[in-house]
């Protein structure tokens, strides 16, 4: 599912896991939560973008995922390391997050996917799909200086990724959902 994870907390000795080295990181496409085993004298320092994928010969640093987990499992310093990973991640990202505006449509008859962004809202959602009617985003900047409302939609999608994490929303755009 996920083929690379950022790292949010490095444990280098657990009881949890006989001893082995552990990290807490989330991944890098559909925003997983996980808990993965660090092999025997490597580490995964804050911030690192580690293979996790179906190759096991690329896995340099991971030995086994472990187990996906919940916000609520997260260390206190993988909930604090949380939004400027997913920050990271969104800005690794532009392209995909910059599509999404510009392929975003009417949600119900009443609301637009793109007013369930924090920061978007009734008022200049319709100057937004002023502008990408005339001409597609290409990029963040490109947003900020055509939207004059909107000056920071990579925070917009940083606030919602959380709340999606944490299960507060109820549509999910971004994160996979936990099942229950």
């Amino acid at each position: 599912m996920e083929d690379y994870i950022y790292i949010l907390d490095f444990i280098p000795y657990s009881s949890k896991y006989r001893g082995q080295a552990y990290a807490q990181g989330i991944g890098g496409k559909f925003f997983t939560l996980l808990e993965v085993s660090i092999k025997t004298d490597k580490s995964a320092p804050v911030g690192a973008k580690i293979y996790v994928g179906k190759d096991f010969e690329k896995r340099d640093v991971i030995d086994k995922i472990k187990r996906r987990i919940s916000y609520d499992e997260l260390t206190t310093a993988a909930k604090e390391n949380l939004p400027d990973i997913i920050k990271k991640i969104v800005m690794d990202n532009e392209e995909r997050f910059v599509r999404f505006i510009n392929t975003a449509s009417p949600f119900s008859v009443r609301v637009h996917q793109l007013e369930l962004l924090p920061g978007v809202g009734k008022k200049n959602i319709e100057q937004i799909l002023e502008e990408r009617d005339e001409k597609p985003f290409e990029s963040f900047d490109d947003i900020k200086k055509r939207v004059s409302s909107w000056q920071d939609p990579i925070g917009s999608f940083v606030y919602r990724i959380l709340e999606e994490i944490q299960g507060k929303e109820r549509h999910y755009f971004f994160v996979l959902p936990q099942r229950t």
